[in-house]
């Protein structure tokens, strides 16, 4: 029953249904905003102990690269939330400005996570070759 109103009132007063629709769109907009700025944050992490594991000598750090990897790993899971959350607010009807940025953002996610993937992987062979 408690999902009857909006529908109710979002039928009569068809303007109140758009003001409903932009801050369900700001809110995906901003639930990814967040995310992207969390996996940001991953990446940076999982770059300084990448740099760190000297991946091209006889010994590399495996301590780092574990390390790395796990934080690559957490990069593309806040990337992939924020996908998630882009593609939601994609699906509503978004004024040509917003829809530009989140096409943006949604192409930018997915060129990170691509490149932290490369990245752990890059890391997993060196880490399954020590073993």
């Amino acid at each position: 029953m408690t999902n009857a109103m909006p529908i109710f009132i979002n039928s009569l007063f068809p303007f109140l249904a758009e003001q409903s629709l932009d801050r369900e769109a700001k809110q995906f907009i901003e639930n990814a905003r967040k995310s992207i700025a969390l996996a940001e944050k991953e990446l940076k992490y999982a770059d300084i102990a990448f740099a760190h594991t000297d991946k091209d000598s006889e010994t590399p750090n495996l301590k780092l690269a574990e390390i790395s990897v796990w934080h690559y790993a957490q990069t593309i899971k806040n990337y992939s939330e924020a996908v998630a959350e882009l593609e939601q607010a994609g699906r509503l009807r978004l004024p040509p400005k917003y829809k530009k940025y989140v096409d943006l953002k949604t192409k930018k996610c997915l060129e990170e996570m691509a490149y932290s993937n490369n990245r752990k992987i890059r890391l997993g062979a060196i880490l399954r070759a020590s073993r």
